[in-house]
């Protein structure tokens, strides 16, 4: 099973500390936004503890001038993007000379890249079961936020190469997680197409010459999935083969 969530993580903290970063140099903010971070902190944690608890830890254990956006982790740096006023002077209409759709835009990527984070992050170290259907999907969104929050970058912010390199290894993350996915979801027909044990029906279709059922069959054959079948190799190279010879470009993962 193919988990990159790793390597997912990091490009999300390229992607917003660049971003931040950025940002804060072309509006020169400077040390501005650090003034009131206590007691924007301790206001939160009092009203809405879950959206601010991590930067809330972090302030315990330093000051406010150690805050850097590097040293933060994701959630906190998130928090104060959604909820912190200096923060959400970043992304606003008049910093981009632009509609205000353009900050309910971010607003929104800001809460996906989040929750998207928070479910890759939370999975166990062993996934097992329909979790492995959720793990791939779960990481495939995680990269679609990352490459939606790099386009918007591209189109809203200074001009250079960086962003387009971002969507463009996000993308290929997605690469990693395609064919994988693909399976999953044939997993997921797999009983529709075929309720009968022998595979009858699947059998049926993939002599008719349908490719969809040639590569499921084939998987099926592969794993050794189904009572009746035994792992045999040279049995799902043939039915693969026949996919391969219309094009079909899906291997076993």
């Amino acid at each position: 099973m193919t988990d990159i969530r790793m390597q997912i993580m990091f490009l999300e903290e390229k992607s917003l500390y660049e971003f931040i970063e950025e940002r804060i140099r072309i509006l020169q903010i400077g040390e501005a936004w650090r003034v009131n971070l206590n007691a924007f902190v301790e206001s939160q944690y009092n009203t809405h503890p879950e959206n601010i608890e991590d930067l809330h830890t972090f302030l315990i254990n330093h000051s406010v001038n150690e805050v850097e956006i590097r040293s933060l982790d994701v959630t906190s740096t998130i928090a104060l993007l959604l909820f912190y006023d200096d923060f959400k002077a970043l992304y606003d209409s008049k910093s981009f000379h632009n509609s205000k759709k353009i900050q309910q835009c971010y607003f929104r990527i800001f809460s996906d890249l989040l929750n998207s984070r928070n479910k890759i992050h939370h999975y166990a170290a062993a996934v097992t079961g329909k979790k492995k259907n959720d793990f791939i999907i779960d990481q495939i969104d995680a990269t679609c936020c990352i490459a939606r929050f790099a386009l918007m970058c591209e189109r809203n912010c200074k001009k250079n190469e960086l962003w387009k390199k971002i969507v463009k290894q996000a993308l290929g993350l997605q690469d990693m997680l395609r064919c994988e996915k693909w399976f999953i979801l044939q997993d997921e027909m797999a009983n529709d197409l075929s309720p009968n044990k022998d595979l009858s029906d699947i059998v049926m279709l993939a002599d008719s010459g349908d490719i969809s059922a040639q590569v499921l069959l084939g998987k099926i054959i592969f794993e050794g999935e189904r009572d009746t079948f035994f792992t045999d190799r040279e049995k799902a190279f043939y039915w693969f083969y026949k996919a391969a010879q219309k094009n079909n470009k899906e291997l076993p993962v």
